[in-house]
């Protein structure tokens, strides 16, 4: 987790000196009993001594780096504000100290980054169905604006019960895997359907630049401390800066709103405007999302499956389950509740139980879900939500159940890099844009030294040159993240899948359009000392959006260039000029030089450029017209007197 270490430590010793001021006077008949594995201290007192202002449980966690110096610094605080330092004062009033490996045991990693890597081979076209959905938006040639089909893997196999590497099946150190690492990874996979999620304190996930489909959405709204966003609002724009829409959650603890998105295109999805936003979650769901590997039907959640707070929506098939509340430390839910509601008739099954209480860590009680859908789960709003856990069992079998696969490395030294890489070409030349997206996490609790990165190659020599198109076929590195800056405040203790969303339209399509043979390749670099870092991808999307066929590369679709040397309607080779005969002229939107008189003859090439309208329209000479090669008009014999 981020920390300010000058800011703790001023706070910390501000803390403790208050603390010293107001503690009162004990007795010898103290004693205080730590409990191990634990940042819990509880201090036991004789009888003979009674006090109102001595608390029985001193707790303090790790789960929040709020910069709540920076707010005692404002002339004006709100009470929700007072009210909030002390919860995060109290949560932040020990820091954890990293664990420091003796000198004589570090391995020094001295070494770059290995790296798998393999040419592509074969051909993947992206645009599967070829011309036969291609669509006439009046410029007077065929264009297929509705998407090429999504390319996505999950690392699920067809019938979701078993683990593949799918398109990704190069690899070394990651594998995949539906279980924890440990404690802060997450326990599955993230769901296929969000395309869009972050934190609002996250900066690079806080505006997230999308390639969205048309269709309403469902914004699913999170808030750590559960007293509503304080204002922050998730905004969806275009790229020209209309707003499309928006939501906030107003209260409590987890929200849904419907987000329209009214055409297929690019669109800025931003949060932010408010108070808090170390507190704000969110992640936007695609609208009826086809499972892919299922074949049609209902698919439901893994099974037995744990929520934490602030809670997940989970499928459910209909029956008993039996729900497991448990409490790590063994002091009770301390304020928690846990309501569940029924998505589809939005009623609640279960309102605002309170678990275990008192001095107890486990409760269970069976619960029946009365139909097949899908159903919100909402934990929390207590005062140590991260103790507290819900495991949810089955009371009746279920044969080959799903399951959620992501993919996963883990440091075992300081040396294990990593990387997993396509191998077959993905063929995006028929589309002008092209996109990746996928889902991430990332635990690490060394600093900068450790990250996760993706880059792409294009291997296309389309011209026959011997050169590459892009990059000299090299490598291009498009996106990174170092694990600091992964949720930085750490309400979820990092146990969050957030989204990147890329754009490799600049740096792989051209004129021409995209690339022929792409390739993909994640790497994951440990840095030099950590033996802890965990991270993981899941969802991984190719997207390509816009298609015209343009051969000769001048930016003018086929269906309309007079100067490509292939006809307009049947594609067939023929004699019309081209412009590549003219590598320096000024072409027209029909892709041929300029010709200023409409004769058909180019003005490089123009004996008389004004030659009459009535003269050029009635062809060259050669055809029984009037008009000379050279674009004049015939010569007029001289006489003599």
């Amino acid at each position: 987790m981020n920390k300010n270490k000058l800011g703790f430590a001023w706070l910390l010793l501000t803390l403790i000196m208050v603390g010293m001021s107001l503690s009162p006077v004990v007795s010898n008949g103290l004693s205080v009993i730590e409990t191990v594995d634990s940042t819990e201290i509880v201090a036991e007192q004789n009888d003979d001594y009674e006090s109102e202002n001595w608390a029985q449980e001193e707790q303090t966690k790790k789960e929040v780096d709020e910069d709540f110096e920076n707010n005692l610094l404002l002339p004006t605080e709100t009470a929700e504000d007072l009210v909030k330092f002390e919860y995060y004062q109290q949560q932040a009033s020990e820091e954890v100290e990293e664990l420091e490996i003796p000198n004589d045991l570090v391995e020094v990693n001295e070494v770059e980054s290995r790296a798998v890597d393999t040419a592509c081979i074969g051909d993947f076209n992206l645009d599967i169905d070829g011309p036969a959905d291609a669509i006439d938006r009046g410029n007077g040639y065929l264009e297929e604006l509705d998407l090429a089909p999504e390319v996505l893997e999950d690392f699920q196999s067809a019938d979701d019960t078993v683990a593949e590497e799918g398109i990704f099946d190069l690899t070394d150190t990651w594998f995949v895997t539906d279980e924890a690492h440990r404690q802060g990874t997450p326990s599955s996979g993230q769901d296929r359907e969000v395309v869009i999620s972050g934190q609002a304190n996250y900066a690079d996930t806080a505006t997230q630049t999308a390639f969205l489909t048309a269709g309403d959405y469902t914004l699913e709204m999170l808030d750590d401390y559960g007293d509503g966003w304080n204002g922050n609002v998730f905004t969806v724009r275009t790229l020209g800066g209309t707003t499309v829409d928006s939501a906030t959650l107003n209260g409590g603890g987890f929200g849904t709103a419907n987000i329209d998105i009214p055409a297929d295109g690019i669109y800025v999805a931003s949060i932010g405007g408010g108070s808090w936003k170390n507190e704000v979650y969110f992640e936007l769901h695609k609208p009826e999302y086809p499972n892919p590997n299922a074949g049609g039907g209902f698919q439901y959640d893994p099974v037995p499956f744990q929520v934490t707070p602030t809670g997940a929506t989970k499928a459910m098939l209909a029956g008993d389950y039996t729900l497991e509340m448990r409490d790590s430390y063994g002091d009770g839910w301390n304020g928690a509740t846990m309501t569940i509601t029924d998505l589809t008739t939005n009623q609640e099954i279960l309102s605002r139980w309170t678990g275990p209480s008192g001095w107890w860590s486990y409760q269970s009680i069976t619960l029946n879900f009365p139909s097949e859908g899908d159903y919100q789960i909402s934990v929390g709003g207590g005062s140590y939500d991260g103790e507290i856990s819900v495991e949810f069992t089955p009371d009746f079998p279920i044969a080959g159940g799903p399951s959620e696969y992501f993919m996963h490395v883990k440091a075992s030294s300081p040396s294990t890099d990593g990387s997993f890489m396509t191998t077959t070409c993905y063929n995006a030349g028929d589309y002008n844009q092209v996109f990746a997206s996928f889902g991430y996490f990332m635990d690490g609790n060394f600093g900068t030294t450790s990250g996760l990165s993706l880059e792409v190659r294009a291997e296309d020599d389309r011209d026959a040159d011997n050169q590459f198109d892009f990059y000299g076929g090299s490598w291009q590195e498009v996106w990174e993240e170092r694990s600091n800056d992964v949720d930085p405040d750490g309400e979820y203790d990092q146990d969050f899948w957030f989204t990147a969303n890329i754009d490799l339209t600049q740096e792989f399509c051209d004129d021409v359009g995209c690339a022929e043979k792409l390739s993909f390749r994640f790497n994951f670099d440990n840095g030099r000392y950590s033996y802890t870092d965990d991270y993981a991808i899941d969802n991984f999307r190719i997207q390509a959006y816009g298609q015209f066929s343009d051969v000769d590369g001048d930016g003018v679709p086929d269906q309309i260039d007079d100067c490509d040397g292939f006809d307009n309607a049947n594609e067939l080779p023929n004699n019309e000029q081209t412009h590549a005969m003219f590598p320096n002229a000024q072409l027209t939107d029909r892709g041929c030089p300029l010709d200023s008189d409409g004769d058909g003859v180019f003005d490089l090439t123009h004996w008389c450029p004004s030659t009459p309208s009535a003269i050029a329209a009635t062809g060259f000479i050669a055809d029984g017209g009037l008009m000379t090669p050279q674009g004049c008009e015939p010569g007029i014999p001289m006489s003599s007197f």
